[in-house]
């Protein structure tokens, strides 16, 4: 198992997405569900005019709202989460997957001095595990 000390000290940035694909809140649906298979991600940070972040749409969203009749004229300002799971970029990889997983997230927002820079997904802290499982192998085959 890792060194607990080590563990601790990891924080989200080590592991986020940096950069992340982001859509503006008055994009179609059916543009935002095709950014997000040519980009092969599920999760996109809603952006006003000016870069400012103001929501989270995901693949399940777009999806489920695809079914209305009126899904034509629907936006993503329609659909996304105005107020998504958004931590600083420090914060200890642990808490953000604990959070994550007590909640059911799918994703965690990085910011740094409130400026979006990452995407924390549970493929992330899928890599993460496995990172810090290999260490432990290694650590204890030495």
């Amino acid at each position: 198992m890792p060194h607990p000390r080590r563990m601790a000290l990891d924080k989200v940035q080590d592991f986020m997405t940096p950069n992340p694909v982001t859509i503006k809140k008055d994009a179609k649906i059916q543009d935002a569900l095709g950014l997000m298979r040519k980009e092969s991600v599920r999760h996109l940070p809603v952006v006003d005019h000016d870069q400012k972040l103001v929501g989270l749409v995901t693949d399940r969203d777009i999806k489920c709202a695809s079914a209305f009749e009126r899904a034509d004229h629907m936006t993503v300002n329609d659909l996304m989460i105005s107020k998504p799971y958004c931590v600083e970029s420090v914060v200890s990889l642990r808490n953000v997957a604990l959070y994550m997983a007590e909640n059911r997230f799918g994703c965690a927002l990085v910011t740094r001095d409130g400026e979006l820079i990452g995407i924390f997904t549970t493929e992330d802290g899928l890599r993460a595990l496995g990172e810090m499982l290999q260490e432990s192998e290694h650590e204890t085959a030495a």
